[in-house]
């Protein structure tokens, strides 16, 4: 059998349940366990590209992975159905997009099936926690670079922060 991401809920009511006799907790039980909590903290799913499409959330491409660069189109991308796992979608597609979710989940307070504008440059980090509900949890919006082109008026013992920290010495 293959490993299973499976929903903390499914776990809880029919892998480890309360009570449960001892040693009846197969191998392959563990496995989804570990492969689950993986998935959840994003680690082991691979980066993958797509390009946007489509103007609803039915027409938007449907994404595969955790992971995703949106690296060209326009539109929009649906995320998946997967709860309690952190889906992370990186806009460098040149314009603006809509990130979707599955169909009847509402992002944060939006109507359910309701897109959300990811600007180009943007990271957006969003985690469905009930078959009806998402968060946005991380990212959303264009990185601000606004560095200046040289440091000027530091010397010894000043800290010059703008997204790093550089000690001069």
């Amino acid at each position: 059998m293959a490993d299973t991401v499976r929903t903390v809920a499914y776990m809880l009511a029919s892998l480890f349940e309360d009570g449960q006799a001892p040693g009846s907790i197969s191998p392959q039980f563990v496995r989804d366990f570990v492969v689950t909590m993986a998935a959840m903290a994003g680690i082991g799913s691979a980066l993958t590209t797509a390009s946007a499409a489509g103007t609803t959330q039915g027409t938007a491409t449907a994404l595969t992975t955790y992971n995703t660069v949106v690296n060209g189109g326009t539109g929009g991308v649906q995320i998946m159905s997967t709860q309690f796992v952190i889906q992370r979608v990186f806009n460098r597609s040149g314009v603006a997009i809509q990130v979707y979710p599955t169909t009847s989940v509402a992002i944060e307070t939006l109507a359910a099936n309701a897109g959300v504008t990811l600007a180009n440059g943007g990271n957006m980090e969003v985690v469905l926690t009930t078959s009806t509900q998402a968060y946005i949890v991380g990212g959303a919006g264009a990185p601000q670079l606004n560095m200046p082109t040289s440091i000027t008026g530091l010397s010894a013992g000043n800290t010059w922060r703008n997204g790093n920290i550089v000690e001069i010495i």
